[in-house]
């Protein structure tokens, strides 16, 4: 006999995993402990096999219990989407896009294009949120996502990846600098000066870490920010060198004192990429904004459904 799962039962089972405990999941859902332990004890009796290993604090999926999340998450999703573009028809909404983006997509070209697809298609409606690269693919894979928009050589499987804009990496210093007699750098110049550190997570963290070390030379480091726009203030009041995407500095230097340097390393030169888990599979809404951008970018793209 096929087993049978009920929607709350998946939902709840979810949140113990990702909460990494039963109490953790009930404070979460607003469901009384005993309730969510005795359901996923009783999925466990139908499937006869373990989900979840029981440590003395918290829980983790065995390798079933993983199978089954990956599935439950699928689920849901579809689950709430149905539900989001139903109700959406009696709100004139009909489609629901999750975008997550670095930080460069969305200082850059993507509100712009963004602003665009919602004047043309009033309709759908769109969530977004900022996160790096390497967990924006992994975020797609997850089905915790529609669209990520990313830099580097991140993958996963069952993930489409296809190209977007491109752009440069440059030094950022203040204008009074005196690398600033110099039309171009290079990363041994910077070494020489204190930089400014990113997120160690970074795809332009582990770029620079990565040359750094290939020169054999450490990076002298005072300060480490989480933003582009932190970055260009600290560097404003001399706190350090900069290495950052050119719109930053193209649009905050006037007002800062500060200016941009080329960067002459072959990997400055950056591509942008969109992915998306499964594009033949993906609602119309999420294929529309995928064609979009890629015209927008000057990609060619039909993956609107005929």
């Amino acid at each position: 006999m096929p087993l049978r799962f009920d929607l709350l039962t998946l939902k709840l089972y979810a949140a113990v995993v990702e909460e990494g405990s039963i109490a953790a999941a009930a404070t979460r859902e607003r469901v009384a402990a005993s309730a969510i332990s005795k359901r996923i004890s009783d999925l466990e009796s139908s499937l006869r096999l373990p989900l979840l290993t029981r440590m003395r604090r918290g829980v983790k999926p065995t390798e079933v219990g993983r199978a089954l999340l990956h599935h439950a998450r699928s689920i849901l999703r579809e689950v709430n989407e149905l539900d989001d573009e139903l109700s959406g028809y009696a709100r004139g909404t009909r489609g629901h896009v999750r975008i997550l983006t670095n930080e460069t997509c969305i200082f850059s070209f993507l509100p712009e294009e963004l602003g665009e697809f919602l004047k043309r298609n009033p309709r759908i409606k769109v969530e977004l949120k900022v996160a790096v690269s390497a967990v924006i693919v992994k975020a797609i894979a997850d089905n915790m996502a529609d669209v990520g928009l990313f830099t580097g050589g991140a993958s996963a499987d069952d993930v489409t990846v296809l190209p977007y804009h491109q752009d440069a990496l440059v030094a950022v210093v203040p204008t009074r600098h005196p690398l600033t007699r110099r039309r171009k750098v290079k990363l041994a110049d910077l070494l020489e000066y204190d930089l400014i550190e990113q997120d160690r997570r970074s795809t332009i963290e582990l770029l620079v870490l990565a040359a750094a070390a290939r020169l054999g030379r450490p990076m002298k480091v005072r300060v480490r920010v989480e933003s582009f726009d932190a970055m260009c203030r600290m560097v404003s009041v001399g706190l350090g060198i900069g290495i950052m995407p050119r719109p930053f500095p193209q649009r905050l230097g006037k007002s800062m004192g500060i200016c941009a340097l080329q960067l002459d390393e072959p990997w400055a030169a950056r591509e942008h990429k969109i992915c998306v888990r499964n594009l033949t599979a993906a609602s119309g809404p999420v294929r529309l904004l995928v064609t979009h951008l890629m015209q927008s970018a000057g990609r060619t793209a039909n993956l609107v459904p005929s």
